[in-house]
């Protein structure tokens, strides 16, 4: 995708420069070889820290080692190749046919239907089949699943990492907005339970989401460092500030999260970004997820979301993923 912003007065420049990009793509192999060695600089410093360690183990974990998981490392960079790269740009944008344009901000709407008019119907497009999504086999494991791997740090740190996960879980603006709750009372959760009570993590915290792409999928994950010597006892407490949502959500807290969602919404609407983010959303599921927001939270209550946390944990999908210092 690209994207762009500019002033009200430089929005024609803004436009040319798209046209520029997807028309006459810069053909520059010193400048990729030069970019590629600069990223290969920052990672350097980055591949033996415990943080990139452990996200890299985890995606290899839960992916089960697919390549397309793969997060950026010296591997990755080294396999990059110029003219391949190239090829994949002139294909993803040598037809605009079907692209979406998503434009918001402060404009003059018959000056932009004229940069419109000049800059983004004159791309090339070409009729023919239209692409459909396809799924990429890029799953997250199934089932109950423990993990662990050793690496020393000069702090002897530890990490965890647990995850929840179904796809049976429709895409609507409720859903989406109650997998956002589940997240946030999940961290609340924590912290009384894992940091306050037991004293086997310092930032204990959870979040929800429930994305598209081939298909619906609702995530909740917790990461975190924590006491290596508490181990089992995290796993168990993280599993349980989730479990105790499916039977218990404190109408108190459900009403400070609504009342902190509902505050947020009346900042978040005077936002640019806001609105690509719910346009974005609206063309890749066909869902407005501000159409009927404010509603939707206020509608909220403590027996809907533990029905929906039932939901989460029916799928029986639960992976548990622990960082460790050498045995002292």
């Amino acid at each position: 995708h690209i994207t762009g912003k500019s002033t009200p007065k430089d929005l024609e420049t803004m436009m040319q420069l798209l046209y520029a990009n997807i028309v006459k793509p810069r053909n520059d192999k010193a400048g990729f070889d030069v970019a590629k060695e600069m990223i290969k600089g920052v990672l350097k410093n980055q591949v033996n820290t415990p943080n990139y360690v452990f996200q890299d183990s985890l995606a290899r974990f839960i992916f089960s080692n697919n390549p397309k998981a793969e997060i950026l490392g010296m591997e990755v960079i080294d396999k990059m190749n110029y003219e391949r790269t190239l090829q994949i740009l002139n294909e993803r944008f040598g037809n605009a046919a079907e692209f979406n344009f998503i434009i918001a901000g402060n404009f003059d709407e018959a000056q932009l239907k004229q940069y419109v008019a000049q800059y983004i119907a004159s791309l090339p497009a070409k009729k023919g089949k239209k692409e459909v999504a396809i799924d990429d086999k890029l799953a997250i494991k199934k089932g109950d699943v423990y993990g662990e791997f050793v690496y020393a740090t000069e702090n002897n740190q530890a990490k965890y990492a647990g995850i929840w996960h179904t796809n049976k879980i429709a895409y609507t603006a409720e859903n989406s907005v109650m997998a956002s709750i589940v997240g946030q009372l999940m961290s609340t959760n924590l912290t009384n339970s894992v940091r306050e009570d037991e004293g086997a993590a310092y930032s204990p915290h959870a979040s929800a989401s429930l994305d598209m792409s081939f298909e619906p999928e609702l995530v909740v994950q917790a990461s975190f460092g924590i006491d290596p010597k508490k181990k089992d006892r995290v796993c168990e407490l993280t599993a349980k500030a989730l479990t105790d949502l499916s039977t218990n959500v404190k109408e108190e807290e459900l009403n400070k999260i609504k009342e902190y969602m509902l505050k947020a919404i009346d900042q978040n609407e005077h936002e640019n970004r806001y609105w690509l983010n719910v346009m974005y959303a609206y063309l890749n599921t066909g869902v407005d997820r501000n159409a009927g927001y404010r509603d939707i939270v206020k509608g909220l209550t403590p027996a809907k979301i533990q029905d929906f946390t039932k939901k989460i944990l029916a799928a029986g999908n639960r992976i548990q993923f622990v960082m460790l210092p050498p045995a002292e």
